[in-house]
């Protein structure tokens, strides 16, 4: 009908991991502190120091580390060593952020998309999915399976390529700028929802304080729209 608005519909939910999925940032803090002492750092990692590398690729991560601790020891080693020592804490369980486990089960009903896309590696990324459903995540991106990460756009758009949908009605849910800048320049809809990483004074996101308060519909109203 003339005049009619009709809301496009939502093929696909792009997720980010750590931090957003998983309360995981306190366990990278422990696991950064002690590789940061292990390096021969002569100060305490802090949580400043924490917070800078929040989104960021684990080798970029790494070679901060190494870095600031004044460390010859090369940030492939370092990544290595990290990525080995977070599995093992997430065997004992996953600490699920709030409201995770019921959207991907709401989104699972309703027949959408759904793909994980973190900068964490295939293996941290394969130790949180075990614990889910299988089938519930679509496909997975992990960081050492891209040329260029966040705040780079492709590990986003290869989710989309192997998901099948389209960037307009995609929408990326992330917790740090780093990661919605990459989910905004591969041309989806970005939800920020805030953990650790503080926010630019201006943005282009829907921002929402928990993954409890969306619902398919809500974000469907979102895709085309501007920022609420």
């Amino acid at each position: 009908m003339p005049g009619e608005c009709r809301s496009v519909q939502l093929q696909a939910v792009l997720f980010d991991l750590d931090g957003l999925l998983v309360d995981s940032e306190p366990e990278w803090f422990e696991v950064e502190a002690e590789m940061f002492e292990r390096l021969g750092a002569t100060r305490a990692w802090t949580h400043a120091d924490a917070h800078a590398l929040v989104g960021k690729a684990l080798v970029v991560s790494a070679a901060h580390i190494v870095s600031e601790a004044g460390s010859s020891v090369p940030a492939t080693v370092v990544a290595d060593r990290l990525v080995t020592a977070m599995p093992q804490r997430f065997a004992r369980g996953v600490p699920w952020k709030p409201g995770a486990l019921e959207l991907l089960a709401e989104l699972e009903s309703r027949g959408i998309g759904v793909a994980v896309v973190s900068s964490s590696y295939r293996r941290l990324v394969d130790a949180v999915l075990a614990h889910l459903p299988a089938g519930i995540v679509g496909t997975s991106v992990a960081g050492d399976e891209v040329a260029r990460g966040k705040p780079d756009p492709d590990p986003y758009l290869r989710a989309l390529t192997s998901l099948g949908v389209v960037a307009e009605r995609t929408v990326v849910l992330e917790d740090s700028p780093t990661g919605a800048t990459a989910g905004a320049a591969a041309g989806c809809t970005v939800v920020l929802v805030p953990d650790l990483a503080p926010l630019p004074n201006t943005h282009t996101w829907h921002v929402v304080p928990s993954l409890a308060t969306l619902s398919v519909d809500g974000m469907a109203s979102l895709l085309g729209g501007d920022r609420a």
